[in-house]
């Protein structure tokens, strides 16, 4: 199992948490929306914390919504991630027999699963 904990994000894509709020507002987020993440930023029990990474076409006004523009900035976090999955179990690319990824956006996306077996030529050795 990977999440994005092992991505070693650039410093450029951090942001407090009161920038993220003030983007959201600027982006014409429901103001209702905004009170419930400050309400749920107040407990602080979920350890989210006061930093957030978002990457460049979030932060972006207009936001880059393009599919080309997410693949841009997903294509290495997703890289990096499985690879250091890859490296801490001791496996190479090709010992992988399936990759099963989830994702909590509901936009049309392309299968992470396809991208990152694509990425490491996991499919170089299937035949027909």
């Amino acid at each position: 199992m990977l999440d994005f904990h092992c991505f070693d994000h650039p410093e450029s894509c951090l942001w407090s948490f009161s920038q993220a709020m003030e983007h959201l507002r600027a982006a014409g987020a429901w103001e209702q929306t905004i009170r419930e993440q400050e309400e749920i930023q107040k407990e602080a029990t979920l350890g989210v914390g006061l930093v957030y990474t978002y990457p460049p076409g979030i932060r972006r006004r207009p936001p880059d919504t393009s599919l080309g523009g997410c693949l841009d900035e997903t294509m290495p976090i997703l890289s990096q991630c499985a690879g250091k999955a890859m490296e801490a179990a001791g496996i190479s690319p090709h010992e992988v027999h399936f990759v099963l990824t989830a994702c909590t956006i509901s936009n049309p996306w392309p299968s992470m699963a396809d991208l990152i077996m694509h990425d490491f030529d996991m499919r170089s050795d299937c035949q027909n």
